[in-house]
């Protein structure tokens, strides 16, 4: 049996205050405030200025959906308010008009703040007492980020997946905060070495840092410890602590490139699966599979939510949880920027029975997982 206790990021940097909106500078790009609604007392309008009136209606919407999911947080069967809070998110971040406006900029910098000071003030403890008798709680903890990035912590280790903050020619993070959330990892695993998953700029700091960093054979970055496990054979990396975790670098590809679906085995015995950008059909009768050629029980997999043959990815691994990411993918164009509601359709459609769970940028989870002594 297995429990699921969910803990929710808190909302954005950004405060309102009256009319105004202000937002912290967190990731290089500063907001005074949003269009003021009231001058001299008076409702102000907005006849004439479209932009700036689609401005503080995209602002409203990201500050009405934070404060949603302040209270709503993820779930295997999210309720009508926070699908529509995750919808709203959608709607800022698809603005054909506008595509990356400097406050859904902000928006994003504030998200990953609220991940990065969670990370640094707590810590993941299991249970003390179980209520199922015969079982051992593990507790793992995934923290959503950007793109198809995450961070998994347990007890022990702190574990950093295609980290990325850019969007095209945009920093969605400052380097000092992205230094810091560095400085708590143990390793940093990348899938492959599209940028949007191999961040030259993260892996700069990691180098800085001391902070391993592990990811295919032709990512062409030096540092980049190249790993592929064409036998699924598992391998120790040495990580940060001096210590080593055990790994396969399942040997996938997004079209021609290495795609490393990387299967890590915790200190605690638990097993997770990130899937980066896996992507060709002549991988897929071998993935289907793959249980029987690793002879692993997957905890968490961490899938894209445009994977291919989704639903069959999933029964493949059969995991005990399932976490999507890369939604709203803003160096994207719109009709390749996935939003959640559609990956909440295809959650709701397939029928794999597994709980799984669509977060928002910043978000994060503690799954107490179980398995018989």
């Amino acid at each position: 049996m297995k429990a699921l206790r969910i803990l929710l990021a808190s909302a954005m940097a950004i405060l309102l205050s009256g009319s105004i909106c202000r937002a912290q500078n967190i990731g290089g790009q500063h907001i005074d405030s949003l269009p003021v609604v009231k001058e001299n007392g008076v409702i102000r309008e907005y006849w004439g200025n479209t932009d700036k009136y689609l401005f503080q209606q995209n602002g409203n919407m990201l500050i009405l959906a934070s404060k949603v999911l302040e209270q709503e947080g993820p779930s295997a069967k999210p309720s009508d308010a926070r699908q529509l809070a995750l919808s709203a998110i959608d709607v800022a971040a698809h603005d054909t008009a506008r595509l990356i406006t400097t406050f859904l900029q902000v928006y994003v910098n504030g998200r990953m703040s609220d991940a990065l000071k969670h990370l640094t003030e707590t810590q993941v403890h299991h249970p003390d007492q179980s209520p199922h008798q015969h079982a051992k709680p593990e507790a793992v903890e995934v923290i959503k980020l950007y793109n198809d990035g995450f961070i998994v912590r347990s007890e022990s280790v702190t574990l950093g997946f295609d980290l990325c903050f850019t969007a095209g020619e945009h920093k969605m993070l400052q380097d000092k905060y992205i230094e810091k959330m560095l400085s708590l990892c143990d390793a940093l695993f990348i899938s492959h070495k599209d940028p949007d998953h191999c961040d030259r700029r993260v892996i700069e700091i990691a180098k800085k840092l001391g902070v391993p960093v592990y990811g295919p054979q032709d990512t062409g970055i030096e540092y980049v410890k190249g790993y592929r496990s064409d036998d699924f054979s598992e391998v120790e990396l040495p990580i940060k602590s001096g210590k080593k975790i055990e790994a396969i670098a399942i040997p996938g590809h997004q079209d021609d490139l290495q795609n490393n679906i990387w299967m890590i085995t915790l200190p605690e015995k638990r097993t997770l699966v990130h899937f980066g950008d896996q992507w060709k059909k002549e991988d897929v009768p071998w993935l289907k599979e793959i249980r029987q050629k690793v002879g692993k029980t997957v905890d968490v997999l961490l899938i894209d939510c445009w994977a291919m043959h989704l639903e069959a990815m999933i029964k493949a691994f059969a995991p005990a949880y399932v976490i999507s990411g890369h939604e709203n993918e803003l160096s994207h164009t719109i009709d390749h920027r996935e939003a959640y509601w559609l990956t909440q359709y295809k959650f709701d459609k397939i029928a794999t029975g597994i709980p799984s769970l669509v977060m928002a940028w910043g978000e994060w989870v503690e799954l107490y997982l179980y398995r018989s002594n």
